[in-house]
């Protein structure tokens, strides 16, 4: 039999940030995903305590140098994996994923459609990660 406590830290919890409170269940608004994208991204593989394959592998292919169009795609087939594994409330629009390089400043630039599952609502992760 499952103790109170154990039911506690069970249920998903999400804070809704408009509202400023502590909502029951998960957040399904664009801020929460591209928040959620943003750890997912910023995890090293391993990093995450009893989630070795947490994350992605983005960070480590930053210091490699990047020369061609190639390695940009490996990249961002990279993103959209971990994306696919570790961001269920999206789908991520594969086809209009894009990745751009510039040397002169050492920025790689992201941009990742992507529909929210429950809503249907289209929004896109777009950064800007200097990489150095």
């Amino acid at each position: 039999m499952a103790m109170e406590s154990d039911k506690l830290y069970s249920d998903p919890f999400a804070y809704d940030l408009a509202k400023d409170i502590l909502t029951k269940g998960e957040a399904f608004n664009e801020d929460a995903i591209n928040i959620s994208i943003d750890n997912i991204l910023s995890t090293i593989f391993s990093e995450r305590l009893f989630k070795a394959s947490f994350g992605s592998s983005l960070q480590l292919m930053l210091f490699e140098s990047i020369v061609n169009d190639q390695q940009l795609e490996n990249i961002l087939d990279g993103i959209v994996d971990s994306l696919k594994k570790w961001e269920p409330r999206i789908y991520v629009v594969e086809p209009d994923c894009k990745a751009d390089f510039d040397p002169a400043t050492y920025v790689l630039t992201l941009q990742i459609p992507y529909v929210i599952i429950k809503s249907g609502i289209v929004n896109s992760y777009d950064t800007n990660i200097r990489v150095a």
